[in-house]
């Protein structure tokens, strides 16, 4: 699958200007999503509805698709809605998540490129 702009890789910044280069990025929901739909933030289960996340480390993904009984939900592969918009989408260390690992947070969203989990 291409990446935006027939990109190899999906190219961001850090919070710190750094660029950061990802081969794909995974978002864990119990939702069920299809090819092309968009998650934004005004439809995110966190408090602030502000941003969207997603993150290059598919086991995280999957560990946040869980429902509150640990059975395991839906991980897509995901691309940024905007990926020119250096200022809307951006990698930063996962926060209260361990092993570390990078999550990618977009004030604009991110758009469902595949089902990766379950097949």
């Amino acid at each position: 699958m291409p990446k935006p702009n027939g990109q190899q890789f999906i190219n961001l910044l850090d919070e710190e200007g750094r660029k950061r280069s990802f081969k794909a990025l995974y978002h864990g929901t119990r939702a069920e999503l299809n090819e092309g739909d968009e998650l934004s933030p005004e439809y995110s289960t966190r408090s602030d509805r502000r941003l969207t996340f997603a993150t290059p480390s598919l086991a995280a993904a999957k560990r946040f698709s869980k429902d509150t009984e640990g059975n395991f939900g839906h991980v897509y592969q995901v691309e940024p809605v905007d990926i020119e918009d250096t200022n809307a989408t951006w990698a930063r260390p996962m926060r209260y998540y361990t092993p570390k690992t990078t999550e990618v947070v977009s004030s604009k969203g991110f758009r469902v490129v595949k089902r990766v989990f379950p097949k």
